[in-house]
């Protein structure tokens, strides 16, 4: 008896170790790195920087046609809940022009008390 029990043992033992024979590497997964950012949180695409948002709720997606409002490859948000998530760039904010604050002049008149 004990050796019936002592071979099913040896079994049990041989089985498990086939499972930890490593793979080919053909077989095994590789991920790429990638750099994405979660919902609400900054991001830059094509130099401009956003703030990743649905894309239901993004300004740029609402006025596009539908053809135009597919997700890029190259955005670096991640989708979230199954929710399309987009680098949202608010576009009137980069219509408006910037202001240098190096050509400014500073006053340097006093106010005296009286």
């Amino acid at each position: 008896m004990h050796i019936t029990i002592l071979s099913a043992l040896f079994l049990i033992v041989s089985a498990v170790s086939a499972n930890i024979v490593p793979k080919d590497p053909s077989e095994v997964m590789h991920f790429e790195k990638t750099n994405e950012s979660e919902l609400g949180g900054s991001c830059e695409y094509d130099g401009l920087r956003g703030i990743c948002t649905e894309m239901e709720k993004c300004a740029k997606f609402k006025q596009n046609s539908s053809s135009s409002s597919t997700k890029a490859a190259n955005d670096p948000c991640a989708n979230v809940r199954k929710t399309m998530v987009v680098c949202c760039i608010n576009t009137a904010d980069r219509k408006r022009p910037r202001v240098d604050s190096s050509t400014e002049e500073m006053s340097t008149d006093t106010i005296e008390n009286v």
